[in-house]
Parts: structure tokens; C-alpha cells; sequence
């Protein structure tokens, strides 16, 4: 006989579930957290219009940027506020990379605590992987 029970979990709150992702960045920063994420479908192709480069894993690798100055500002932009600027790998526009989606950025200026350098991905794992 089989007593298995199929157990159904209530559904989470959505307030419940952003105080559990703060927090999860929160531990994340404080033990020093590698700045890598796997985007969703939806999210994995440049935002830019006609750009089409997919990017659907980065592991930022932000300690070999080549600039040990900055990294402490990535870590606090990636884990703490909304996440890195960089230029796409195939148009070149400024792209925000945040924790759950990508977006395009008119005016770099405004992240300047954000902004790696142009070049950041020649260091970093970019998914999947294109020969350029």
C-alpha cells in the first residue's frame, strides 16, 4: 500500500519573496558573493533593438577585470543596489545586468559605480559562448 501524500505548499507572498531575495543578496555581499546569473528565457537576448546577441549566463569574473580599485564597487552595484553596466558584446550599447533582467542604458554616466570596463567580457564567461 502506498501512503505517499501529495503535499501542496501555499503560495508564497509576494513581499515574502522579495524580503527572501534581499536577503539572499544581503548574505551573498557580506561572504563575498561571485557576481553570476543564469537569465530566463525572456531575458537572455540583448535588450538593444536588432541586436539579438544572446547572454544568457555570465559569470562577470569581476576580480579579473584589471581594475582591484573597483571591484568593491561592482560587489556593492551587483549584491546591493541594481547591478553592472557594461557594453553588449555584439552592438556595443550600454546594457544594465541586474539580478533577474537586463536592460538598455541611454546615459552611462548615471553608473558610475556600475560600469566595467568596455572590454569586461573578453575576461568574463559569456553563455553561450559566439565566435566573433
Amino acid at each position: 500500500m502506498n501512503r505517499t501524500r501529495s503535499v501542496v505548499n501555499p503560495p508564497v507572498p509576494p513581499e515574502e519573496v522579495a524580503r527572501r531575495i534581499a536577503e539572499w543578496r544581503r548574505i551573498a555581499y557580506e561572504h563575498r558573493g561571485q557576481a553570476i546569473i543564469v537569465y530566463p528565457p525572456e531575458q537572455r537576448v540583448c535588450p538593444w533593438s536588432g541586436c539579438g546577441r544572446v547572454m544568457g549566463g555570465i559569470d562577470f569574473r569581476l576580480d579579473q577585470q584589471g581594475e582591484p580599485a573597483r571591484v568593491e564597487d561592482w560587489m556593492v552595484a551587483w549584491w546591493q543596489g541594481d547591478g553592472l553596466v557594461g557594453r553588449c558584446p555584439g552592438c556595443g550599447q550600454y546594457v544594465q545586468f541586474g539580478c533577474s533582467t537586463k536592460r538598455a542604458v541611454t546615459d552611462s554616466a548615471a553608473y558610475a559605480e556600475a560600469l566595467l570596463p568596455d572590454d569586461w567580457f573578453e575576461r568574463a564567461i559569456v553563455a553561450p559562448r559566439t565566435s566573433e
